[in-house]
């Protein structure tokens, strides 16, 4: 008999956006209650150093439940939000529409 029983469920997917064979955009999926910070983007720092050919000044964003702490934006990190992408125009990207 289980008497207790714990999940954890943790959301996250890397993306890597290749031209050739140079990458120029890094970033990740996130689905956590709180913002995205800076320890988040020190762990995407952390998965760029192990791809076979380190990112040379690579695009980095995130696609976050919970947006991009201002920090980061305002650090030229690109960040949307469900909100942003579905219409609110909330997006914290460079990018015209």
């Amino acid at each position: 008999m289980i008497h207790k029983l714990f999940v954890v469920l943790s959301v996250r997917t890397t993306l890597l956006g290749l031209v050739d064979d140079r990458a120029v955009l890094l970033g990740q999926a996130k689905w956590q209650a709180g913002p995205v910070d800076a320890r988040d983007l020190r762990e995407l720092h952390r998965k760029a150093a192990l791809l076979p050919r380190e990112p040379v000044d690579p695009k980095l964003a995130f696609w976050a439940r919970s947006g991009v702490h201002p920090d980061l934006t305002a650090a030229g990190v690109w960040g949307f939000s469900p909100a942003g992408l579905l219409g609110d125009g909330e997006s914290r990207s460079p990018v015209r529409r």
